[in-house]
């Protein structure tokens, strides 16, 4: 091999050159940045942006995010004209029409039979307890959430192993909601 070190700004430098002046980096998971420290435990968002390599990597979530959401919004661009080409196929069935007519009817008869049932007392007992237990259900869901969220930033465990002896993994999820109404056509 050449003792002859390439010019760093020649594209067409060796392979050989280029792999001995890399770096090394490994993948780093979306709660951690490249430090291995913690970004999610922080709240707030200037700590992000105490050290260049935080910044950076908050730069680059920050960028990724955008580009999912982009992809997102065209996807459903795209959707679109689809979903509407195959409700227009589907109308221009004259048999299909027909079933849905009787599908439609048959759903407004059976929405008014259920409607008498759930007012007379025993269909309106049993409703207000299921409504009851569901409310609890969403309390102990939104506890769960929260107490599993500090437990793994407690520990750095994503797994919790029951009661039962059931090893369960821990999955966060999070979603945008939009707040306002840029870019809707109302």
């Amino acid at each position: 091999m050449d003792d002859q070190k390439p010019n760093s700004d020649d594209p067409f430098a060796s392979d050989d050159t280029k792999i001995q002046e890399a770096e090394i980096v490994e993948d780093v998971a979306p709660t951690e940045s490249p430090d291995g420290s913690s970004t999610l435990t922080d709240n707030t968002p200037s700590d992000a942006m105490n050290a260049p390599g935080e910044f950076n990597y908050l730069q680059n979530l920050q960028t990724q995010i955008n580009l999912n959401i982009a992809n997102i919004d065209r996807l459903k661009e795209e959707m679109q004209p689809i979903k509407e080409m195959i409700s227009s196929y589907l109308e221009n069935d004259s048999e299909y029409m027909e079933f849905t007519k009787k599908a439609k009817e048959a759903s407004t008869e059976k929405g008014s039979r259920k409607k008498e049932l759930m007012s007379q007392p025993n269909g309106r007992s049993m409703d207000e307890k299921l409504t009851k237990l569901k409310e609890e259900q969403n309390e102990a869901n939104a506890m769960i959430s929260q107490l599993l969220d500090e437990y793994r930033k407690t520990t750095g465990a994503n797994e919790f192993e029951g009661p039962d002896g059931e090893l369960r993994t821990i999955v966060m999820v999070a979603k945008l909601i939009r707040k306002t109404n840029l870019n809707r056509d109302n």
